[in-house]
């Protein structure tokens, strides 16, 4: 029925948030240590919508691990 009018479902929703949001630590992360407080609260947020995807994700293979200042880069890449 959602595809039919052309809606995306929620989960595709959050996984697109969340990819500008990972794009933006990225961005942040190039910059220097000087803004590690913004990316904690950036990781933070990308996480909680993490979360949220992976419940209503329809299948584990849509599924996303949460993503640490260690994994920031190589989460990145495999979101593109």
């Amino acid at each position: 029925m959602l595809k039919n009018a052309n809606v995306q479902p929620p989960w595709m929703l959050l996984r697109s948030e969340t990819k500008k949001l990972l794009e933006q630590a990225v961005a942040l992360a190039t910059r220097g240590p000087s803004f590690d407080a913004e990316i904690r609260e950036l990781l933070r947020d990308i996480n909680k919508l993490i979360a949220e995807m992976n419940s209503i994700a329809p299948s584990l293979s849509l599924h996303r691990p949460k993503v640490t200042p260690d994994t920031l880069r190589e989460q990145y890449e495999k979101w593109k």
